[in-house]
């Protein structure tokens, strides 16, 4: 069964956005990102992608329910590749049935994605430091 979600007002939106925030919105590379999957679920009116970002949602709800909210902060670029290589087989090969591996593999690429955002905001940080003498 599909879900569909459409956010019609503002109030949707933050309820979106706090239910499913992956990220602490702590730079601006998680809101931007953020608000590139919001709008462009917005600009679209796009079924499918609105049943994936619901499908993302949940997969991210099992994860704060099983590792906790910021355990994917505590992991590597190369880490987040590996969960969704994993993902990936265990959805071919039929590993943990119960499991929706599709939508945690596209959760943990968000996190793999937000990990890269930080890593480039920070390097654009320690540049700027050294380029300013700090």
């Amino acid at each position: 069964m599909a879900y569909y979600l459409k956010l019609n007002n503002s109030d949707e939106v933050r309820a979106l956005t706090e239910a499913f925030s992956p990220f602490s919105m702590s730079t601006s590379a998680h809101r931007d990102l953020y608000m590139k999957l919001l709008q462009l679920s917005n600009d679209h009116d796009d079924v499918l992608f609105d049943f994936v970002l619901e499908a993302v949602r949940n997969a991210r709800a099992d994860g704060v329910n099983k590792y906790g909210r910021d355990e994917w902060k505590e992991q590597t670029i190369e880490e987040q590749l590996e969960h969704i290589v994993d993902h990936v087989a265990d959805y071919q090969t039929g590993i943990k049935p119960d499991e929706d591996h599709a939508s945690h593999a596209v959760c943990r690429a968000l996190f793999w994605y937000g990990l890269i955002q930080m890593q480039r905001e920070a390097d654009l940080a320690a540049a700027e430091r050294k380029a300013s003498g700090r």
